[in-house]
């Protein structure tokens, strides 16, 4: 963002406190009830309530705490029942439950609220995951790449062609695996990582290849209007996109500073891309993806599957693309949709509705595969109603936890 010194300072601290925020007040509100911690609903009502915080509080990045136990996907089944927000709820249920137990053995409901949330998540996990090893009834074959292209690199970088050198460009990484998989259906270059300029050749290229291998690739590129630039992404099976997305979500000042277009709230929002056979494949671009209701929007409007193109080179880490995908798994659990991953300077490849991970290729190296992305248009709980399962769940709580307060009030 080129801030320095105090500027830098203090852009720092604000950015980090939107994080802290949340488990502050929370601490403060929970230290001031203190006296009805002991009753039997009150781990339930703190739990989900904490939940609540965290995930409707406005921060930069939308933290949640279940990026990191994503990876063990047993325990994320449940986030097709009510999203991460209901999911959290119980396992902070189970954290409250254990703090108070520790601090008062003697108290059973204490110990209740601990065991519960965890065996329901548990139990849950392992019939979700029995229901969904069977096989798919239909599956989309699509290229994910993994590029590994420098901060900001050239169009010499991202557009070369040379056959006798290892691939790295967008165009020799197509080029290999369209030879390694000619059958593969369709094939998702990562997010540029070119600064934004005319003219930006990128989209040109894909469609030339596209054109000439008689397979459909969908790239991303800068383009332009009166405004400033934007980040589209675009589908070709020729010389003419067939179909666009315009990246809507930026990350606020950080991203709003490289792509200034105005038009950005006027734009019409985005669709699931209409493949061939019916097939809809919805697209979000890097910060997107944290956007669940625009997610689960498009699994409404019929997506059957999710596609993901981002670019990691400019956080100069790979830890931030492990914290990108510890979410893409929560949100294809949530939705019910594989999603299929081409990422430069991060991690590549194809999440199932299950949560499972398929790289496609070693972290830090380059390379592309065709992964068997399985389609599913059936809508889960969550996408049908959104987060009004952990709605009815908090007021749950909150009226048993406020009957048991009047009710001890009035026994003396």
């Amino acid at each position: 963002m080129g801030f320095a010194g105090w500027l830098e300072l203090s852009y720092l601290v604000v950015f980090f406190l939107s994080y802290a925020l949340p488990f502050a007040i929370f601490a403060l509100f929970w230290q001031s009830v203190e006296r009805t911690h002991a009753q039997a609903w009150a781990p339930w009502f703190g739990g989900f309530l904490f939940a609540g915080l965290i995930v409707f509080w406005p921060s930069v990045f939308p933290y949640t705490p279940l990026a990191m136990i994503s990876s063990q996907v047993v325990w994320i089944q449940l986030a097709e029942v009510g999203g991460e927000a209901v999911l959290l709820g119980l396992l902070l249920t189970s954290n409250l439950g254990a703090a108070l137990w520790l601090s008062e053995p003697r108290q059973l409901q204490a110990l209740f609220a601990c065991v519960l949330p965890l065996a329901i998540c548990g139990l849950y996990g392992v019939a979700a995951l029995a229901r969904w090893n069977e096989s798919p009834n239909q599956v989309l074959s699509v290229h994910a790449v993994q590029s590994n292209w420098p901060r900001l690199a050239t169009d010499h970088l991202l557009l070369r062609d040379q056959h006798s050198t290892r691939p790295l460009s967008a165009v020799e990484l197509s080029r290999a695996a369209f030879a390694a998989t000619p059958s593969c259906a369709i094939q998702l270059w990562p997010e540029t990582a070119r600064r934004p300029q005319a003219p930006d050749r990128l989209c040109e290229r894909a469609a030339q290849l596209a054109a000439e291998y008689e397979r459909p690739i969908l790239a991303t590129c800068h383009a332009y209007e009166d405004s400033g630039p934007y980040l589209a992404a675009r589908l070709y099976d020729g010389a003419t996109p067939l179909q666009a997305h315009r990246k809507l979500r930026l990350v606020p000042v950080f991203e709003a500073a490289a792509a200034p277009s105005k038009d950005r709230a006027n734009s019409p929002q985005n669709v699931p891309f209409s493949l061939a056979n019916g097939i809809k494949l919805m697209l979000a671009i890097c910060y997107e993806i944290y956007f669940r209701h625009d997610l689960r929007r498009a699994v409404v409007e019929g997506a059957d599957a999710l596609a993901h193109a981002a670019n990691f080179s400019i956080f100069r880490s790979p830890r931030i693309s492990h914290w990108d995908l510890a979410m893409s798994r929560l949100r294809a659990v949530e939705l019910r949709r594989s999603i299929v991953r081409s990422v430069n300077a991060g991690l590549a490849g194809m999440v199932d509705p299950t949560g499972r991970w398929t790289p496609t290729a070693p972290q830090g190296t380059s390379g592309a595969q065709c992964h068997q992305v399985a389609l599913n248009s059936r809508l889960s709980i969550y996408a049908r109603v959104g987060d009004g399962v952990f709605w009815a769940l908090l007021m749950l709580f909150t009226v048993l936890q406020l009957r048991g307060a009047t009710k001890r009030q009035r026994n003396g």
